[in-house]
């Protein structure tokens, strides 16, 4: 049997099953630093190994032929794995675990480099999960990226995504907090939900002219963008897509988007007339273009100091101005609240709310 372990301080562990590693059998073991899964074991069940903290190597037999996709969960130290050479499913490659047949990278490391030989064209789900990468090349072969594929790499700082991409998935860089660039190729055409999420030190982002979907809580959380531009073929943004944006200054739509535009700093469904998002330098428009304020579209903004509210305004939705601390001052161009407006609208708002207020009250917010 040939690893790339050392065999004299590697541990041949023993299953309580001769046939398979259940579900957690060996989760948050501390013991646990470099091992050999024995010859026999037919498959690795999910959460096998989740949470060994202090795994750094592991070689898989050729008898294994089914790995559940989080059986290595968190495994932070890892940067060894080794498959063996006549495994008929599976193979090893730059320290990444491969699905020979379908070329699905289903398991990296801290220490893997993707092959660009063409032997992985897809990268599955959950495949890095929590790993501590810091960079990672993604090369042209590969097609596609699985949900999660990134997600809670806290130490990962740049990703090129190669052309040949279609879509970002649902959650695929969710919580990477160090991520501060990200290349998306023109071949992109969807966003999924939560897709960057938590990516707080993103400054900075290009969406290609070609995506048509953005999906719910896509930049949710991405504390560190001051601008955003929507292309002009984005038919669909999802709810909270773009919520919780503590420096957002400026929002862009592209002409001829035919369902969205911007204007003084908000997105605005056009047909709708509602605005769903604002930011810290945007007020609202008073030319009737707008009629209704979404739930949450001001939620958490650092500003504008002022703000006012035309008689246009004739439905605002729940918690529309909810934690906005930077609001000092809400003026209402209505006597009192329209019968439109959610009882909830201000909620967690402690900005003070004048009534009755003349249009002229607008160039001062």
């Amino acid at each position: 049997m040939e690893t790339n372990i050392n065999s004299s301080e590697a541990l041949l562990i023993q299953p309580e099953h001769p046939d398979y590693i259940f579900d957690g059998e060996f989760a948050e073991n501390p013991d646990l630093i470099d091992i050999i899964i024995p010859n026999g074991i037919k498959r690795i069940e999910k959460w096998a190994f989740d949470r060994c903290d202090e795994l750094k190597s592991v070689f898989i037999p050729e008898s294994v032929a089914s790995i559940g996709e989080t059986a290595f969960f968190y495994c932070d130290s890892l940067i060894s794995i080794t498959i063996a050479q006549n495994n008929p499913v599976y193979h090893s490659a730059n320290n990444c675990v491969i699905e020979t047949a379908s070329k699905k990278l289903i398991l990296g490391c801290k220490s893997s480099v993707i092959p660009d030989d063409g032997s992985v064209t897809s990268i599955g789900e959950n495949a890095f999960y929590g790993c501590d990468i810091e960079n990672i090349t993604i090369p042209a072969c590969v097609t596609s990226i699985g949900e999660s594929a990134f997600s809670f790499c806290r130490e990962l700082k740049s990703v090129n995504l190669p052309d040949g991409i279609t879509s970002i998935c649902d959650g695929t860089f969710i919580n990477c907090g160090s991520l501060t660039s990200i290349t998306i190729p023109d071949s992109v055409t969807s966003i999924g939900h939560r897709a960057f999420e938590g990516c707080s030190r993103l400054t900075s982002i290009s969406i290609p002219n070609g995506v048509t979907s953005i999906g719910d809580y896509a930049f949710n959380r991405c504390s560190g963008l001051t601008s955003i531009t929507i292309p002009n073929h984005v038919a669909s943004i999802g709810d909270y897509t773009f919520d919780r944006y503590s420096g957002l200054t400026s929002i862009t739509v592209a002409q001829g988007n035919p369902v969205y535009h911007s204007a003084n700093n908000c997105l605005i469904e056009t047909a709708a007339k509602k605005l769903i998002l604002g930011c810290k330098d945007c007020f609202i428009p008073t030319d009737g273009s707008v009629t209704s304020i979404a739930h949450s579209a001001f939620a958490e903004c650092k500003g504008p100091k002022e703000l006012f509210i035309p008689n246009e305004i004739k439905s605002i939705g729940a918690a529309a101005f909810s934690l906005c601390q930077g609001i000092k001052t809400i003026y209402c161009e209505a006597e009192s609240k329209p019968e439109g407006w959610d009882d909830k609208w201000n909620i967690n708002c402690n900005a003070e709310v004048i009534w009755g207020c003349n249009s002229e009250i607008e160039n001062k917010a």
